[in-house]
C-alpha cells in the first residue's frame, strides 16, 4: 500500500546548517511523499525565502528548524525561536517543527 503525504504537506522549507541533517530530513519526507524540501543554511536565507514565496503566493506549508545555527552573522544557540518570533513579528504563520 503506497503511503500518501503527512497533512497533504507539499513544500518544506527546512533551516539547517549541516549538511547531512538535512539529507536525512530530505529523505524521511520524500518516504512520505513529500518531494519539494527545499534547505536554508541560515536565518537570513531561511527568512528571506518564506518571504518571497508569501509574496509569490505559494507559501510553505511547513518549517522545519534546527534550533542552534547562523543568525544574522552570530552563531546562537536558540536561532530557531529567534527566526519564529521575526516571521510572526511579520505576519507571517507557519507550522513550524523544531529538530535540533
Amino acid at each position: 500500500m503506497k503511503r500518501r503525504g503527512i497533512l497533504k504537506i507539499k513544500k518544506v522549507i527546512n533551516i539547517e546548517y549541516t549538511i547531512l541533517k538535512h539529507i536525512a530530513i530530505k529523505k524521511e519526507l520524500g518516504s512520505e511523499g513529500i518531494r519539494q524540501v527545499v534547505l536554508a543554511d541560515n536565518a537570513e536565507k531561511g527568512i528571506e525565502e518564506i518571504e518571497r514565496a508569501e509574496a509569490a503566493g505559494e507559501p510553505y506549508d511547513q518549517l522545519i528548524c534546527d534550533m542552534h545555527y547562523n543568525f544574522f552573522g552570530k552563531d546562537v544557540p536558540k536561532a530557531g525561536e529567534k527566526t519564529l518570533k521575526l516571521l510572526q513579528e511579520k505576519g507571517i504563520k507557519i507550522p513550524v517543527i523544531f529538530c535540533s
